[in-house]
């Protein structure tokens, strides 16, 4: 998950983050997507709430191999 706190950020890491989507093709473990100020709280709310605009939530499949290696042993 990756907090934006200024706008501009938004669709710059939105684009971004659906290249590597688009790069890992069919081993993308899921689709990255936006989550609003609200729920970015929800879900997180340690995070700093003054000028939070949102989330992006997006999964990196060699993160969650590791993960799932580590667990195994």
């Amino acid at each position: 998950m990756l907090p934006v706190y200024k706008h501009w950020q938004l669709p710059y890491y939105w684009f971004g983050i659906k290249m590597y989507d688009l790069v890992a093709g069919k081993q993308c473990v899921k689709s990255s997507y936006v989550l609003s100020k609200q729920k970015a709280l929800e879900y997180f709310p340690m995070l700093r709430k003054d000028r939070l605009v949102g989330a992006l939530v997006y999964y990196d499949g060699k993160s969650l191999l590791k993960l799932l290696l580590d667990l195994r042993n």
